[in-house]
């Protein structure tokens, strides 16, 4: 089961993502990051009546903290993808799995049999091959690498969704996968509103095709995230992380099917890489 909620959270991320491009490109990271919060709360709300009640609150307090972790990782990788190079840095905060599955191993002492580290080395490799497209960084410098404005955003994001992931399972474990997540949600609200206070709060207009890009984004990340939680509830934080981690190959793999664009030889690769990944994981756990 925990393979098959990590399938549903790559597939989540992986759509969701496409919505959120353009609602992002359209209103901005800030704009977009409120209307994602704000609407979040209220879709998952809806299940409230259904969750029961917090049986622990210091395990839910601790989930209000580590929430701050997910909603700075968000932020700043709508930054890196503001201010730099789109491919570089998808790929590097892409690489955030490296962090959640080193943090469970040595502090959730999980272990992992040889097939499946070996799987999630090509599930790694899949992301590169399949988002970083080499070409365009072969005619940059290395300065110019390392200079690019996104980076610096993206390796705060490696870093924070890297933590994020790999210790949501310590409240998620106490108080239940909804309540785990949840504060995500109305945190992000009230920290993008106040970001959003040195701005016309007109920015935030969204017209009827926005609105409905926005409203999927939405359903399909929202849900991805809870069924993340659920995920590594039924297995370890190592499988999950690396499956669910991959959906950068299927948001490509989605735009050059939406833009009739070529998947080139490269990507293909990425995407083979990254399925044969996600298959040793699953037939080995």
């Amino acid at each position: 089961m925990a393979v098959f909620f990590a399938l549903l959270t790559l597939i989540g991320w992986g759509v969701g993502d496409i919505f959120g491009t353009v609602a992002i490109r359209r209103i901005g990271s800030i704009a977009a990051n409120f209307w994602w919060s704000l609407l979040g709360l209220i879709f998952a709300s809806l299940y409230i009546p259904f969750a029961g009640g917090i049986s622990d609150y210091k395990y839910f307090i601790f989930a209000v903290l580590i929430a701050t972790f997910n909603i700075f990782g968000n932020f700043f990788f709508y930054k890196g993808l503001q201010f730099g190079n789109a491919s570089l840095n998808g790929t590097i905060t892409g690489s955030y799995i490296l962090v959640t599955v080193l943090i469970a191993i040595i502090f959730l002492k999980e272990i992992l049999t040889s097939w499946q580290f070996l799987g999630i080395i090509f599930i790694l490799i899949g992301i590169i091959l399949g988002s970083l497209n080499f070409s365009q960084i072969k005619k940059m410098k290395i300065r110019e690498v390392f200079s690019d404005k996104g980076v610096k955003f993206s390796f705060l994001t490696m870093i924070l969704w890297g933590i994020y992931f790999a210790v949501i399972r310590i409240p998620a474990e106490q108080i239940g996968w909804f309540w785990a997540g949840y504060p995500i949600y109305f945190l992000g609200t009230i920290i993008m509103f106040f970001l959003l206070l040195p701005n016309k709060l007109s920015s935030i207009r969204m017209g009827r095709k926005i609105s409905l890009m926005m409203l999927l984004f939405v359903v399909f990340t929202v849900s991805a995230n809870f069924f993340y939680n659920l995920g590594i509830l039924q297995g370890f934080t190592s499988i999950v992380a690396p499956i669910a981690g991959s959906y950068p190959v299927l948001f490509v793999l989605l735009l050059c099917l939406v833009f009739k664009e070529k998947l080139s030889r490269q990507q293909s690769l990425g995407i083979v890489s990254s399925l044969l990944g996600i298959v040793l994981v699953s037939l080995t756990s």
